[in-house]
């Protein structure tokens, strides 16, 4: 289960966070509306992905997960 379904899951989402700080890093270094939909864009699919690891994730992941798993105000 872990080979074949979580490690994929949790991998996918470390990808998908390091794709999300790389928008942020662009943004911050030109701030421009295209860089801005770049990163909203970013989130959205790195919290898709933070929420399908939720199916495998553990007692100890959960407070991990409450804090990403959050909608920017």
């Amino acid at each position: 289960l872990s080979e074949n379904v979580a490690n994929p899951l949790i991998n996918d989402a470390a990808t998908q966070s390091e794709a999300l700080v790389q928008r942020v890093y662009a943004f911050r270094d030109s701030p421009t509306p295209e860089t801005l939909n770049a990163v909203r864009s970013q989130w959205v699919t790195t919290s898709l992905a933070w929420e399908r690891t939720e199916v495998v994730a553990l007692d100890a992941d959960m407070t991990l997960l409450t804090q990403i798993d959050k909608w920017p105000s």
